[in-house]
């Protein structure tokens, strides 16, 4: 039975449930607030699989977490556990993310600036050093943020388990409502949303959609990425929140997205 937590509340779904909905053609929707109409396209690259309905924002009330303006833990330890192989089911909490301080025109999310060329290139340089997540939080530290105009961050996650995407369990990161602002490092909480019981599978995959509200235009997709089975199964491995490297994906945007998964017993 998965479950899926908001907030600081639990729904479990189990198979006679989905069944239920099935048969029905209801689905239970998970998330905070009402979300912004201008938010529902253009989030990232489609995936093989057929597209839930749901990739855009969750709808109806719930718990949601928040943005934030601190980054998070990196870096891996050691889990006992992994010794002896992956756990065959999980619990998944979603933390943090990192984006890059300007869009995919160089431009600074919340103004007509265009960034420097130095800055494009230091930025580059902290992508390829050997503890990227630390170099980067660096080189943002370095920078006088509120003069690149940082984003308004808010967002949602969809999961795909036991073969299809589980719309039920889709979550709000932040909502339009409730997310921080001007930040680069927006964390989800406390509380912090995502998912229980969750089989730890091959083809499992975590989609994560990153917006920028914008209050007198339409709002700016800052990108979606993707986590899978090697993320979920590293994030394990290091017992503690793992920022899970994802610049590679789509634009670029969302340079880390920090995880905590958990082996059940």
């Amino acid at each position: 039975m998965f479950s899926a937590t908001t907030g600081s509340t639990t729904i479990k779904i189990g198979l006679a449930a989905l069944l239920v909905l099935a048969a029905t053609g209801c689905t239970l929707q998970l998330g905070l607030g009402e979300p912004q109409e201008e938010a529902a396209a253009g989030h990232g690259d489609d995936s093989a699989e057929e597209t839930p309905a749901a990739d855009q924002p969750p709808r109806g009330e719930g718990g949601g977490g928040s943005g934030g303006g601190g980054g998070g833990g990196a870096g891996k330890g050691d889990n006992a556990g992994a010794k002896d192989g992956p756990p065959e089911v999980v619990s998944i909490r979603l933390i943090d993310a990192t984006v890059r301080p300007w869009d995919g025109s160089q431009e600074c999310w919340d103004s007509n600036d265009v960034v420097s060329a130095e800055s494009v290139q230091a930025l580059a340089v902290a992508l390829g050093a050997s503890d990227p997540y630390a170099a980067v939080a660096a080189f943002i530290a370095g920078l006088l943020i509120e003069h690149y105009a940082p984003p308004d961050p808010y967002g949602w996650a969809q999961i795909f388990v036991d073969n299809a995407w589980q719309p039920e369990l889709d979550l709000w990161l932040a909502s339009w409502e409730n997310n921080y602002e001007n930040t680069v490092t927006p964390s989800w909480g406390p509380p912090y949303s995502g998912w229980d019981h969750v089989p730890l599978q091959e083809n499992v995959r975590i989609r994560l959609s990153l917006v920028d509200e914008d209050e007198l235009n339409e709002d700016d997709p800052i990108g979606a990425v993707e986590l899978d089975y090697d993320d979920l199964l590293a994030a394990v491995d290091s017992g503690e929140v793992y920022e899970v490297p994802v610049w590679g994906q789509g634009q670029g945007a969302i340079l880390f997205f920090g995880i905590s998964v958990v082996a059940e017993q």
